[in-house]
């Protein structure tokens, strides 16, 4: 046998083994990789199931700190505390009902559904927990500024600096323009159909001089109607944790503001065109959220006449109606921090086929 020949037959052996070895070491690292990749997407996959469980959870205890909807009694500023020495309220409504509905039955959170004719609670839940109102607050500031202004007719004059911070916050607008000469009377349908923020600061700035300064005429209505658990920061309802009510202080609201027949008959409109402004020859065309979304007609038995919607993501959907049974007597329905949209519609209705007979 030739020495060459043998010698070639081991390294040809040699080199045999080392590329098994190669081989053996490449698949090695290959499933190293492959027990790792696996390792990271179960990972994942946990992660994120970890995160949808939280956030149910956060969802169905209200959210976070700026989402919780039962106050603590630090939100609640000291001047919120009435003495004995200050007058009755100007209206009087019961104060106390038991829950009479279950989760089971309606979405919302809170609930209170009053019998204006008899004062009495005829569904309530939550009733007197602090919650945000969103632009439910609106109704406080369409109250207090038919009240404070004598003329409806008197003009302001819409500006950008009212404008922009609002459209930035991406509040609900109406449509008023920057120079748009505005009655006080059509920033108050502006405020209330289609909930437009310009239209509450601008009536705001009209009737006090500084939407602070109404703010403050706010708290002080707040205060005469004998709300213990309302306290306001701004005219819109756009999120701030000093700016809460309840669903029962929110009805007293209401109640007291259907007694003026104008802010009744803005509560109650459907579709309204304000009149000619030097920036709108033909008006500005303006629809109720609220009868948007239903015609007041289905509930059995009743109707929902008007009311005002409200939402950020800290209330949830908010919405605050009146309407009156098949037999006349009228009833007011306010029910918050619904999860979504039709969810609260429904409730509504819902309410009023149960309660309003």
């Amino acid at each position: 046998m030739n020495p060459q020949d043998d010698n070639s037959g081991i390294n040809n052996s040699r080199l045999a083994e080392q590329r098994f070895r190669e081989r053996r070491e490449a698949i090695k690292k290959a499933k190293k990789r492959q027990a790792l990749i696996r390792l990271l997407m179960r990972a994942a996959v946990l992660l994120a199931v970890i995160f949808v469980s939280i956030m149910l959870i956060v969802s169905s205890c209200g959210g976070d700190k700026s989402d919780d909807a039962s106050l603590t009694q630090s939100d609640v500023p000291a001047s919120s505390d009435k003495d004995s020495s200050e007058p009755a309220p100007d209206i009087k409504l019961p104060t106390s009902a038991p829950d009479m509905v279950t989760p089971a039955e309606i979405n919302s959170h809170y609930v209170v559904v009053l019998n204006r004719a008899s004062g009495k609670i005829v569904a309530s839940k939550g009733m007197h927990e602090k919650m945000y109102p969103a632009s439910l607050t609106k109704i406080m500031t369409l109250l207090v500024a038919f009240e404070q202004n004598k003329d409806l007719n008197k003009t302001f004059t819409v500006t950008t600096e009212i404008i922009d911070p609002l459209y930035r916050a991406e509040a609900t607008l109406a449509g008023f323009l920057d120079g748009e000469d505005v009655t006080i009377k059509d920033l108050l349908y502006g405020t209330v159909l289609p909930s437009g923020a310009e239209a509450a600061e601008c009536v705001a700035i009209a009737t006090a001089g500084s939407v602070e300064k109404f703010v403050e005429l706010m708290n002080k209505r707040a205060a005469e109607l004998g709300l213990k658990n309302t306290h306001f920061t701004n005219v819109t309802g756009l999120y701030e944790s000093g700016n809460y009510s309840t669903a029962y202080d929110m009805a007293v609201i209401l109640s007291k503001t259907l007694e003026y027949d104008l802010c009744r008959e803005i509560l109650a409109t459907y579709q309204y065109t304000t009149a000619p402004t030097n920036k709108h020859p033909e008006g500005v065309p303006l629809t109720s959220t609220l009868f948007s979304y239903m015609y007041g007609t289905e509930p059995e038995g009743s109707d929902i006449l008007g009311g005002k919607t409200g939402y950020t993501f800290e209330a949830g959907y908010c919405i605050a109606s009146f309407g009156e049974s098949d037999g006349g007597t009228e009833y007011i329905c306010v029910t918050a921090k619904g999860d979504s949209r039709w969810p609260a519609v429904y409730d509504q209705i819902n309410l009023f086929s149960k309660y309003a007979k």
